[in-house]
């Protein structure tokens, strides 16, 4: 196999090559990679010269904007080392007296000792209109102008002001090469790339779309309809909210509240974002906040799915977690600790979703008309939840006045105490429940529940089964809380006398809930799996053998295999089962560690060994028939109890298991 070719990679105007270097070979795998110094000298043959000098004796060249007029010097000096070629942004075309004249304030201020004025001058130049608004960038442009400085900036400007027309050079370029830029370029329109792809023989010539940046991707989600599950006689569609940057709706309110708070000075440059969230708004402030430069501090209950709390952290959220097993006042309560953190935090902005108005505007403004326009205008209900509030005022809102007949209809958790709220006009004790992001143990202040016609309380094993037979019967991938919702659009749908057009949103995708809503042992550990009690351990046991769900090895399986599912699987010790799937041991995380120390001068080899060589093979057993306090001499000993149905492996009972089964039964 050939080595891979060496990259050089030109910046363009303005851009530190130190900064770059910092940046682009590290995420550059196609082999070595080097930032040219574009910096020592005001013109392009001695500029290219100098890049020369310092390259490999045969390379790929990329170039970006004046690093692209640079390349082409290279090529025109040393056409036999340059192997391939890669334009970006760029032209062939020789100054015109227009683009002088724009350059003479930015030279004049940097002459003057003013050049911290100069990127203030450029950035409008340089930057995508959909990007003008957003200051990290801008800090970022201002950082790469401080870290090259004035003296820099007028040598470039004076090696651009005199570069060469290089169309001639152009049919004489036989090396690969590919002409890249954006559809809405301004700075190099498409033109003048086109003109490099039409005078390169064989050259590949790809505009990339307009797509302005990732926020310009929220919302105008698709809607699609439900056709594999009984719907009655009425017609459901399901909005794809989960379509959204991050992965849920909540992209829509994130953006307006910040964008609000930053139009009336309460957020402001270098400020921190601070929110009380069940995972999904938190992540759309994360996303919105960290393109326009801001920290953003969440604050998030126990109960919240790995994977929300994971992506947060990805995105550069600090994430604080608090208990969910208090109500509001208390100081632990995610609202109340998330307020009191803002207060002590300065600088920080606390968005306070459940009252910030900012948050039904987004719905009311986007999402209502553009299900309406979806939907030809005639809806006859649509079924929201409630976390916050925002989705059900603010399309409701939109739809008194817009679609008078259209009903909302309330999906909330059973133990919310929103739906009975609704349905009596009295406040019960809230309860608890397992789905994610809706129901409530208090009314929101920007809930407008009198825009409900009727509600909904699912229990989260309906929420949770809905949204895999979501999954399984129409393809899309839904969290738990729109499992609440299908489970009530549905109710709602077969209660129907009438046909109707019925709509509800897929509010995030279940990518987010593989740990839980598409996981059998978290749907174990809930009662769900095995709803008929028995009184006895066979109740105790979560994950069956019978059932695919139980861990086990084999006793020809090495140490390796063992460690490997103890981690994955988050246990310390695994039956061993035979091809005929009887139990012969039990090896746990001591008898691993124990033959690493025993052959500690060679862990490979104690990692090889076969399960069957550490095993305990003195097992004690107990019939799944058994009463459940047969277990508790066992725990005092410290084993575990294998579990035998008959002549038949059950599954192993540990005292969490036995936790668990206390916990659901109360």
């Amino acid at each position: 196999m050939s080595k891979p070719l060496p990259v050089v990679l030109i910046p363009g105007l303005n851009c530190s090559a130190r900064l770059y270097a910092e940046q682009i070979p590290p995420l550059w795998r196609f082999g070595p990679a080097q930032v040219a110094d574009h910096t020592r000298a005001n013109s392009m043959d001695v500029i290219a010269a100098q890049i020369l000098a310092a390259a490999p004796p045969r390379f790929a060249l990329a170039g970006l904007s004046m690093g692209g007029y640079l390349a082409l010097t290279i090529v025109r000096l040393a056409p036999e080392r340059v192997q391939r070629l890669a334009l970006l942004d760029s032209s062939a075309r020789p100054e015109t007296a227009a683009q002088s004249e724009r350059r003479k304030p930015q030279i004049a201020l940097a002459e003057s000792g003013r050049f911290a004025e100069v990127t203030a001058l450029q950035f409008p130049w340089f930057v995508h209109r959909s990007r003008q608004s957003d200051e990290a960038l801008r800090a970022r442009v201002r950082l790469m102008a401080e870290e090259t400085g004035a003296e820099v900036f007028l040598r470039q400007q004076q090696a651009i002001m005199t570069r060469p027309d290089a169309r001639p050079l152009l049919a004489s370029i036989k090396c690969p090469t590919l002409v890249l830029v954006g559809d809405g370029d301004e700075l190099t329109p498409p033109a003048l790339s086109q003109e490099i792809a039409a005078g390169v023989a064989g050259s590949r010539l790809v505009v990339v779309p307009d797509c302005g940046q990732v926020l310009d991707l929220i919302g105008n989600t698709p809607l699609v309809e439900v056709t594999r599950i009984d719907r009655g006689p009425c017609r459901l569609f399901l909005k794809l909210e989960s379509a959204n940057p991050s992965g849920s709706l909540k992209d829509r309110p994130a953006r307006t509240m910040i964008e609000a708070a930053e139009a009336d000075g309460r957020l402001k440059a270098g400020g921190t974002i601070v929110e009380a969230t069940a995972g999904n708004t938190g992540l759309g402030l994360a996303l919105v906040g960290g393109r326009k430069g801001y920290h953003t501090l969440l604050v998030v209950p126990d109960k919240m799915a790995r994977e929300k709390v994971l992506h947060a952290k990805a995105m550069g959220a600090e994430v604080v977690t608090t208990r969910s097993d208090v109500g509001k006042g208390h100081p632990d309560y995610y609202q109340d600790l998330a307020e009191a953190i803002a207060r002590r935090t300065p600088g920080a902005f606390f968005v306070n979703q459940f009252a910030n108005p900012a948050n039904p505007q987004a719905h009311e403004t986007t999402t209502g008309p553009e299900i309406l326009r979806q939907m030809d205008r005639d809806v006859g209900a649509i079924v929201v939840g409630v976390g916050s509030g925002g989705t059900l005022t603010g399309i409701g809102r939109f739809m008194r006045r817009a679609s008078p007949k259209t009903a909302m209809i309330l999906a909330d958790p059973e133990g919310s105490v929103l739906a009975p709220y609704v349905e009596t006009g009295r406040m019960v004790q809230a309860g608890s429940w397992a789905v994610e992001g809706i129901g409530e143990d208090f009314v929101p202040s920007n809930a407008d529940l009198g825009l409900v016609s009727e509600a909904f309380a699912i229990p989260d094993a309906e929420s949770f089964a809905s949204a895999r037979d979501l999954l399984r019967a129409e393809g899309v991938l839904a969290g738990s809380s729109s499992g609440t919702l299908l489970a009530a659009a549905l109710r709602y749908c077969r209660a129907q006398a009438e046909p109707k057009r019925v709509v509800s949103l897929v509010c995030d995708s279940g990518a987010k809930y593989l740990s839980k809503v598409f996981n059998p042992i978290f749907l174990a550990q809930e009662g769900w799996s095995h709803p008929d009690r028995h009184g006895t351990v066979r109740d105790v046991v979560v994950s069956r053998y019978s059932e695919g769900t139980a861990v086990v090895v084999r006793p020809e399986d090495n140490l390796r295999t063992v460690f490997a599912r103890m981690r994955s699987a988050d246990v310390s010790q695994l039956p061993v089962v035979d091809e005929s799937g009887h139990v012969v041991g039990l090896v746990d995380e001591s008898d691993v560690l124990a033959a690493l120390i025993t052959a500690r001068d060679d862990p490979n080899a104690a990692f090889a060994r076969p399960v069957k060589e550490v095993m305990v093979t003195r097992l004690e057993t107990i019939s799944a028939d058994a009463p459940i306090a047969d277990l508790l001499p066992l725990f005092r000993k410290d084993y575990v109890a294998i579990v035998m149905d008959g002549d038949q492996f059950l599954g192993v009972a540990t005292r969490l298991d036995l936790i668990n089964y206390f916990r659901i039964a109360l």
